[in-house]
């Protein structure tokens, strides 16, 4: 049997503490009760706006910044700091982040709370997806086969306000979007760090990916990925914000 690959990271939550998921605090905010609705209606509550919302409310209310975030122009708040979240989820095309993926960490002890460190970034970059496809995207001349479109068709973990059983998650550029309009500022700076990442930057990162976890097919397609999400993010919210 050969090695079995996967990931291990520190836990963020203190012993002391307690972490929060998004959907319970967007359940307790609108008075839904978890033990009197499905799973599936529970989700589909998970709305950007609710989310937006409920964090403006809670930096207003004191919630803290995560532990060893150091605040820089325009990003100040627990809410920023989301939307920068948010930025690196359209960057990376990650499409989980439900209402189990982000949240707050109670510190009942200190009386403190504060916004969970972004977590969970495993459905991310294509990785479900086989080399061959990889390969064919890469090379195809179908402008609604190649990885450009496959960028395009990515969608978030969350949902319209009015959602019913037929309504799917928001696009990933709609929800950055939405959240510009929110907070202009935090937006445009979030986008100046991306700005900031040049190519050779990204293709120097993924080449330190070791042989035998990282095939050379995957290694390009996930560079190419990254820098077309880049050039879409920049070129549709800049002039937004």
């Amino acid at each position: 049997m050969g090695p079995v690959y996967g990931v291990v990271s520190p836990d963020f939550v203190p012993a002391e503490g307690n972490l929060l998921h998004g959907g319970d605090l967007l359940a307790y905010a609108h008075g839904i009760s978890a033990r009197e609705v499905s799973r599936d209606v529970l989700a589909r509550q998970h709305g950007l706006r609710r989310v937006l919302d409920l964090l403006h409310r809670l930096s207003a209310g004191g919630l803290g910044l995560p532990p060893g975030f150091v605040p820089f122009a325009g990003v100040s708040t627990p809410l920023h700091v989301f939307i920068g979240y948010l930025v690196f989820d359209a960057w990376i095309a990650n499409q989980d982040r439900h209402g189990e993926n982000w949240g707050v960490v109670l510190m009942p002890s200190q009386r403190q709370t504060y916004l969970a460190p972004a977590f969970d970034h495993g459905a991310a970059m294509g990785r479900s997806l086989l080399d061959r496809e990889r390969h064919e995207r890469m090379r195809t001349r179908d402008r609604g086969r190649d990885v450009a479109a496959f960028c395009g068709r990515a969608r978030s973990g969350f949902y319209p306000n009015d959602a019913d059983e037929r309504s799917r998650t928001k696009p990933m550029t709609e929800v950055c979007a939405v959240a510009s309009a929110y907070a202009p500022d935090a937006m445009r700076a979030w986008l100046g760090r991306l700005c900031a990442i040049e190519s050779a930057q990204i293709d120097a990162t993924i080449e330190r990916m070791p042989a035998d976890v990282m095939t050379p097919i995957a290694r390009a397609f996930t560079a190419q990925l990254l820098k077309v999400n880049r050039t879409r993010l920049l070129e549709t919210q800049m002039g937004d914000v």
